[in-house]
């Protein structure tokens, strides 16, 4: 696996902080279709 993507609501602070205990890093945080605030973090497999 090269990339592991969450998303979630920007007001879900539990997903939020187990993303970043996690070593995940905040790549988007815009509105979606429905206009609600979300937030994607990302973690990459650097295995080269």
């Amino acid at each position: 696996m090269e990339k592991l993507t969450a998303r979630m609501f920007k007001k879900n602070i539990a997903s939020i902080k187990l993303s970043e205990h996690c070593g995940m890093k905040l790549v988007k945080s815009e509105p979606n279709e429905d206009d609600v605030d979300f937030y994607e973090y990302e973690i990459t497999n650097k295995t080269e």
